[in-house]
């Protein structure tokens, strides 16, 4: 699904793609333990559907994720901010 949706993404905004002279696409990387728990990183799916609907590069190893954070999806800005400081 999210191959899909990021394919479907990629041709909705192909002109906002080249309007922005995007050249990678970098799909934020999960914790080790996180992914074990999820089974898959959702963002690397849809960066792959971006990708290759749009032909701009794909690169899964150029951000490194170094530790664990809680989910942010109750969090403020500036919690969401504190939370991710030096994840990465």
């Amino acid at each position: 699904m999210g191959k899909f949706l990021g394919e479907n993404l990629g041709k909705a905004f192909a002109a906002q793609f080249q309007r922005w002279n995007i050249n990678l696409i970098i799909p934020i990387p999960l914790h080790h333990l996180k992914k074990a728990e999820r089974g898959f990183n959702q963002s690397d799916y849809i960066a792959k559907g971006i990708s290759a609907s749009s032909g701009i590069t794909l690169s899964t190893k150029a951000v490194k994720r170094f530790r664990f954070t809680q989910s942010q999806t109750t969090m403020t800005l500036k919690e969401r901010e504190e939370n991710i400081e030096g994840a990465f």
